[in-house]
């Protein structure tokens, strides 16, 4: 069983709980995800790790899910997410607007959509990262 790490209670509210993504950007020159995430102290000992996922693998297409689902709650394609600590992420739209969700919004419908959805692509990316750490078969 995962062991669950401890964070004071100031700085994280139950919305949001390891894995977090703290950056998420499309690289479409490589055609990969980048995104940089809090990992479950099960999985790293490290403040934020970091993986590259490629954009038209299983994993890839599931992020590419989750943005489409954030781009209907915000209202415009995500360009980038950034995450501010705590239960705070900024969203950089592709019309050039920001959208904030934080701890002071983040028990509203949307917010809580759109944790629903970073959890899954924080997931995803820890899933990615592991599955790169493991030795290869044979």
């Amino acid at each position: 069983m995962a062991k669950v790490r401890k964070i004071p209670r100031k700085s994280r509210p139950e919305l949001v709980e390891t894995p977090i993504v703290d950056m998420l950007v499309a690289d479409s020159a490589r055609r990969v995800w980048v995104i940089s995430f809090v990992p479950d102290e099960s999985v790293s000992k490290q403040e934020k790790e970091q993986t590259v996922v490629p954009i038209n693998s299983a994993d890839g297409k599931r992020i590419q899910l989750r943005m489409d689902r954030l781009a209907k709650l915000l209202g415009n394609q995500v360009e980038r997410i950034v995450h501010g600590g705590g239960a705070n992420f900024t969203f950089l739209l592709l019309d050039g607007r920001f959208k904030e969700i934080s701890e002071q919004n983040g028990k509203d419908g949307l917010a809580i959509r759109a944790y629903a959805e970073l959890t899954d692509i924080a997931m995803t990316a820890q899933l990615a990262f592991q599955a790169r750490r493991m030795p290869a078969a044979g």
